[in-house]
């Protein structure tokens, strides 16, 4: 959480593997953290955390302090907002959505990973957004579900190919009407 009592999620990406490993170790849950030689970049709605690849250090502290629970709320349980405002949304942004299934693809599998994809569709706008649902929530959806109409609770926008979809996060929660 910053001073503005924005709580944000940290992605140690463009470090080093060998430094984002060593920062990432460090990192526990409902601990409490002082970070040095950083940097916030700011952009449309998301916020990343630059580390100084050779000067960032993460020091644990005794010292805590209070997260506002509406804040905290937001962040792990984001409003429910509609396919054409998803499809609005830039990357990177964290939202929940409703919709109907119009379609249901294989689910495709590798050694250490599955992943099906979906598409959601708007009943009132017609518009349509994919959603890949990775690791057990792939298994969540299956062809049995078209037609019904879901929640997906946390997922994560991303554009590929200038096309926006979503993808689900290790928060993302399933819920078929």
């Amino acid at each position: 959480m910053d001073e503005e009592g924005t709580v944000m999620e940290v992605h140690l990406v463009s470090i080093g593997k060998q430094t984002a490993k060593r920062l990432a170790q460090k990192l526990h849950k409902r601990k409490f953290y002082i970070i040095t030689h950083f940097s916030l970049n700011k952009r449309e709605e998301c916020t990343y955390l630059r580390l100084s690849a050779d000067k960032a250090k993460i020091f644990q502290t005794a010292k805590q302090f209070t997260l506002p629970q509406e804040k905290v709320q937001e962040f792990f349980h984001p409003a429910q907002c509609t396919i054409p405002h998803a499809l609005a949304s830039p990357k990177k942004r964290r939202l929940s959505v409703g919709g109907t299934i119009a379609q249901v693809y294989e689910l495709k599998q590798g050694s250490n990973w599955k992943r099906r994809d979906v598409l959601l569709s708007d009943n009132s706008t017609g518009k349509k957004i994919c959603c890949k649902l990775w690791g057990d929530h792939a298994t969540k959806i299956t062809e049995t579900n078209k037609g019904s109409t879901v929640t997906i609770e946390n997922v994560e926008v991303d554009v590929y190919n200038d096309n926006h979809q979503l993808r689900s996060t290790n928060m993302t929660t399933i819920q078929v009407f």
